[in-house]
């Protein structure tokens, strides 16, 4: 409808990428009862198992000189965990990421929207979850844990934090993974929408861009890097940035 007031038309307008999102219900007995039967008993198991790890907390970063070392510990903890999942994990994987992270840690934070929570057992980190709120709407960045504790730990304490916080939504961001649907996300479809100014050259270019980009997607990352690559056993390497 914007569009349509300007010199741009649309030229293409599909639901190309999964995106998945959490409703946020008032109370924390009520999530875990929206859960299945067999996630309550999962989640209580990985609670219980906690307890008996030590005095557990859940708190949330609130000092400005903390950010920094916040956000250093949650690298860490992230890096290590997918290491030893024998992959580069995500501030590898993107060239510029700690950097780019930090900084918006630090930027957002002043405005009352950085969350990082932190979980311990027996004065021990255990898992952490990086997030930014903006009004009512919690957008889940990524989460990080040590080996031998669940990622629905974490997930539980964010759940918490979002209720004190009255958010509304949790917004997991885009892809579909079923460990988030079984924790009761709901799944939706970005919609890709390309637009052009009037002109056959410049709705070829456009054309000729978007076929590149598809192809380069499909054989470089959704062909190599996700699927064959792991496979060979190949070192590790970060994403190419012709493709970002």
């Amino acid at each position: 409808s914007a569009l349509a007031q300007t010199a741009f038309s649309v030229v293409k307008a599909v639901d190309r990428h999964p995106h998945m999102l959490f409703d946020v219900p008032p109370t924390f007995d009520a999530f875990v009862e929206q859960l299945s039967t067999k996630e309550r008993r999962n989640l209580r198991r990985d609670e219980r198992k906690l307890d008996e790890l030590g005095s557990v907390t859940r708190t949330s970063l609130t000092d400005a000189s903390d950010v920094t070392r916040g956000m250093d510990q949650f690298i860490a903890l992230h890096q290590q965990h997918w290491r030893a999942q024998g992959q580069l994990g995500h501030f590898d994987d993107w060239p510029q990421s700690r950097p780019f992270h930090h900084a918006m840690a630090q930027r957002q934070h002043a405005k009352n929207r950085l969350l990082l929570t932190e979980i311990t057992a027996a004065e021990s980190t255990v898992a952490m979850e990086y997030s930014y709120q903006f009004g009512t709407r919690m957008h889940w960045i990524l989460g990080a844990r040590v080996p031998n504790v669940s990622g629905r730990i974490g997930f539980a304490a964010l759940m918490r934090q979002a209720i004190d916080r009255g958010a509304t939504r949790i917004d997991a961001l885009r892809g579909y993974y079923e460990y988030k649907r079984l924790l009761g996300a709901s799944c939706i479809q970005q919609r890709e929408i390309l637009a052009a100014r009037p002109g056959l050259l410049r709705r070829a270019r456009l054309a000729g861009f978007s076929c590149a980009s598809q192809l380069l997607d499909g054989v470089y990352y959704r062909v190599w890097f996700s699927r064959i690559r792991p496979r060979l056993g190949l070192p590790g390497r970060p994403l190419s940035r012709l493709w970002i």
